[in-house]
C-alpha cells in the first residue's frame, strides 16, 4: 500500500518530511514488531509516571526549559512533560533508561552533514535532531499518561502508538501580481497566454526561493511495506533474506521479492527519517515475527 509522506503539495521542509516518515516507522513497529512498545510500557512508563509526579509537585510542569534548537523538533517544547531535553536536564535516571531502550532496539538518529556555512548553534541543533527517537518516545509516554485515549492505547495488547498532529510549518509566502485585462487592446485568448507566461515565471522564481530557504520536493508516495521491512531489519534484527520470506508469507499475492529489493527499500526510508542503520549480521535470528493477516 502506498502512503503519503509529508504534507500535501510539492515542497516542504526536510524536517517535516522526516517527521512524517518517523511516524510511519513507529506505526509499522506497532503492527509487525511491538516488543519495543511492550518494554517501553512495562519498564519505562512507571518511571516516567513517577517523574511526572515530581515535576508537577515542584511547579515546573508549565515552565519553559529550552536549549538551542529545541523548538525545531517535535517533543522539545513546553510543557516539559513531553520534552526529552527537559528529562535530560532534570531526570538523569529516566534519561538513561530511555537512551538504553533506544540503543537496545537500534533507534539511533543520523547526524546531519555539517553545512559549509552555519550559525554558532548548528552543532546543538543537529544534536537535538539526532535525538528524534528519544523525543518521539517521550511524546508517546506523555500521551499515554495525559489523555484518556492515550491511556487506552497504553493498556492495549500490544500497546499502541498515540496519534497526534503536527503543524507543518509554512515555507514562506510569495505573491504574484496579475495585470488587468484591457479588452480593447487584446483578446481573451491573448490575455490568457500573457497570464500563463507570468505564472510560469513566478513559479520558477518561487521554487528557486523555496530551495534557497531549505525546502525540498515532497517525495512521491512510498510503500508502507518498506517501513515494515525497516522495522524488521533495524529493530527485530532480521536479515534481508528473512524479511523477503516474511513478505512472501504475509502478502502471498504480491510479487516475489529478493534481498536487494528489501535492502533498497530499507535504506531509502532510513534516509528519509534520518535513522542510522545498524550493521547487518549473519546467523540465526532471535524471536519470531508472525506474518500479518
Amino acid at each position: 500500500m502506498a502512503v503519503k509522506i509529508g504534507p500535501c503539495g510539492e515542497f516542504a521542509s526536510a524536517d517535516d518530511i522526516a517527521w512524517s516518515a518517523q511516524q510511519l516507522f513507529f506505526q509499522a513497529m506497532q503492527c509487525v514488531y511491538p516488543e519495543p512498545l511492550r518494554v517501553l510500557r512495562d519498564d519505562i512508563y512507571p518511571e516516567y509516571a513517577e517523574w511526572v509526579k515530581t515535576v508537577s509537585a515542584s511547579g515546573l510542569e508549565s515552565a519553559s526549559i529550552r536549549t538551542a534548537g529545541e523548538s525545531r523538533v517535535p517533543g522539545s517544547a513546553s510543557p516539559v512533560l513531553n520534552s526529552f531535553l527537559a528529562i535530560e536536564n532534570t531526570a538523569p535516571k529516566l534519561r538513561g533508561a530511555i537512551l538504553h531502550w533506544a540503543n537496545r532496539f537500534h533507534l539511533i538518529g543520523e547526524m546531519e552533514v555539517e553545512p559549509e556555512f552555519h550559525g554558532e548553534q548548528w552543532q546543538e541543533i543537529a544534536r537535538v535532531k539526532k535525538l528524534w527517537p528519544c523525543s518521539e518516545t517521550v511524546w508517546t509516554l506523555f500521551l499515554w499518561h495525559s489523555t484518556e485515549a492515550g491511556s487506552a492505547r497504553r493498556r492495549a495488547d500490544p500497546p499502541q502508538i498515540p496519534i497526534y498532529q503536527r503543524y507543518f510549518g509554512a515555507t514562506g509566502q510569495g505573491q504574484v501580481h496579475l495585470p488587468h485585462w484591457f479588452p480593447e487592446l487584446e483578446t481573451d485568448e491573448e490575455y490568457r497566454k500573457h497570464l500563463g507566461a507570468i505564472i510560469d515565471e513566478y513559479l520558477t522564481a518561487r521554487k528557486q526561493q523555496l530551495r534557497m530557504a531549505g525546502a525540498v520536493p515532497i517525495p512521491a508516495k512510498k510503500s508502507l511495506e518498506h517501513f515494515e521491512w525497516a522495522v524488521l531489519y533495524q529493530v527485530a534484527q532480521r536479515t534481508y533474506a528473512a524479511i523477503a520470506q516474511w513478505h512472501q508469507d504475509t502478502y502471498p499475492e504480491a510479487d516475489v521479492i529478493g534481498d536487494d529489493t528489501v535492502r533498497h527499500g530499507v535504506e531509502h526510508v532510513a534516509k528519509l527519517m534520518r535513522l542510522q542503520l545498524r550493521r547487518g549480521r549473519t546467523g540465526p535470528v532471535r524471536g519470531k515475527t508472525k506474518p500479518r493477516r
